[in-house]
């Protein structure tokens, strides 16, 4: 929550809704794709999404600003 331009209470928000609502569609969505198009592909799309989320995430480590470790003396 702390790499947001927003307060940290609005970031949690979005994040949650969104969390929330995905939660709710997924196993609907799953089961549909499931159906139509073989067991496999819900598989497939969620291997997709992790895979296009560490892209994103190694695409913008830098900007997450983490704290260097104290040098011990």
């Amino acid at each position: 929550m702390g790499i947001s331009p927003h307060s940290r209470s609005a970031a949690s928000g979005a994040f949650n809704s969104l969390r929330f609502t995905g939660g709710a569609f997924a196993p609907i969505t799953a089961g549909y794709l499931g159906q139509v198009y073989g067991a496999t592909v819900p598989f497939l799309i969620g291997a997709g999404a992790v895979g296009l989320g560490l892209v994103v995430l190694l695409g913008r480590f830098g900007e997450f600003g983490f704290a260097e470790p104290e040098p011990t003396h």
